[in-house]
């Protein structure tokens, strides 16, 4: 999963910090939920955590539509986008006060 972040950061020419804060992201939701998870939940979980990560660190971060077209090629929509986003948060103990581009 992270070598493949590293490609989609490298494509979008995102900055280094960003990508490691979604790897923080990553790793840390994985090891805090007590979910079981598939491959497919996986590839959610490293989205949302590059889409939080660009909202953090980017000038420009990710927009839904290329969250869902361009990084997760259409495997899921925008509610279970926003839903891991505010899940992903809840666990790590952030406030879930974001407004979604």
């Amino acid at each position: 999963m992270v070598d493949w972040m590293v490609e989609v950061y490298t494509i979008f020419d995102f900055m280094p910090d960003s990508y490691f804060l979604a790897v923080y992201i990553f790793d840390k939701y994985i090891s805090w939920t007590n979910r079981i998870l598939g491959n497919d939940n996986v590839h959610l979980i490293g989205t949302v955590a590059m889409f939080l990560s660009t909202k953090s660190e980017e000038i420009r971060p990710l927009f839904m539509k290329q969250v869902i077209e361009q990084i997760g090629h259409k495997a899921f929509d925008s509610a279970k986008v926003k839903a891991m986003e505010i899940e992903m948060m809840e666990t790590l103990g952030w406030q879930t006060c974001l407004v979604t581009p």
